[in-house]
């Protein structure tokens, strides 16, 4: 299908963009793809992740035994943005989170319409019965228990597993090559690029990141990075962006542009955005992979 068709069927679902240099995007697919397959194949690929933990490492299960509907045995789909320099993997046996500008609903569009309403499509309405005296009873019915709540959702991890699990493979000195694949860029969520879904979005991934920051009693710090590829859309500007998301930050989180402890990933490719979060995300060298494997070998000599 059309490469815009590619990244529509796989919108909602979390993502992992890469770039890579011009002219080598069909052959960075494949090396990525191998690369994201390998990582959830490996058993141990989720237990040198700070993310998530059990919870972390059901969802790498899920990924690796169960296949998914154009993703391969993976669960994994990957494809060729349409961009120069950049591909992408999809999650596609992950949670699946449709985002709306208010709220985020773990359903579809398509299978939004209720129960109710199918079964009211389904069965013809009834003739009016006659009516009957009905006794009234004097008795107080008992109040209806209330409805459990929700349990907030929280946006895979799977992506900074994998990416993690990418790096460490790359920079061992056993590990596997990589030719063309330049940097990682993991999307816990992924949205219509509309800064209301983008806001509904990026809210369950700054819940994660004020869970993270509550285990220490330093004050955490945090920066938003955006990008935009291809994505010319007059209300997704970039201040706009970055203010709408750090209106989401609560206190006492503190900018830092330097070293900051977490990084809010933003990117707006085509009709397409995500948000991610990385903690390290400048000790790790913006996940550059040359970078990081100049700088294993330069530790190993």
């Amino acid at each position: 299908p059309p490469m815009s068709k590619q990244l529509t069927s796989n919108r909602y679902y979390p993502c992992l963009l890469c770039s890579c240099p011009t002219g080598q995007e069909r052959k960075a697919r494949a090396e990525l793809k191998d690369l994201v397959v390998a990582a959830l194949e490996d058993e141990g690929s989720g237990s040198d992740s700070d993310d998530g933990g059990d919870d972390l490492e059901a969802e790498l299960s899920k990924l690796r035994k169960r296949g998914r509907r154009g993703g391969g045995a993976a669960g994994v789909d990957a494809v060729e943005t349409g961009i120069s320099g950049l591909v992408a993997v999809f999650f596609r046996r992950a949670e699946r989170v449709v985002v709306a500008a208010s709220n985020a609903v773990n359903l579809s569009k398509e299978e939004a319409k209720t129960e109710e309403e199918e079964e009211e499509e389904k069965e013809p309405s009834a003739p009016p019965e006659k009516k009957k005296k009905v006794e009234v009873s004097t008795t107080t019915p008992a109040p209806a228990p209330a409805p459990a709540p929700a349990p907030p959702h929280h946006p895979p991890t799977v992506p900074n597993s994998v990416a993690s699990h990418i790096i460490s493979s790359v920079t061992s000195a056993s590990g596997r090559s990589s030719r063309f694949l330049l940097r990682l860029i993991p999307l816990q969520s992924t949205c219509y690029v509309d800064l209301g879904e983008l806001v509904a979005a990026a809210g369950p991934v700054i819940e994660r990141m004020v869970a993270s920051a509550a285990t220490s009693k330093v004050q955490p710090t945090f920066e938003i990075l955006v990008k935009k590829r291809m994505c010319d859309s007059a209300a997704l500007e970039r201040s706009l962006i970055i203010t709408a998301i750090a209106s989401l930050v609560p206190e006492p989180f503190k900018v830092d542009l330097k070293a900051p402890r977490f990084t809010i990933l933003i990117e707006c490719f085509k009709n397409t955005a995500g948000v991610g979060l990385v903690e390290g995300y400048r000790e790790q060298k913006k996940m550059n992979l040359q970078e990081l494997r100049d700088e294993a070998a330069a530790a190993s000599s």
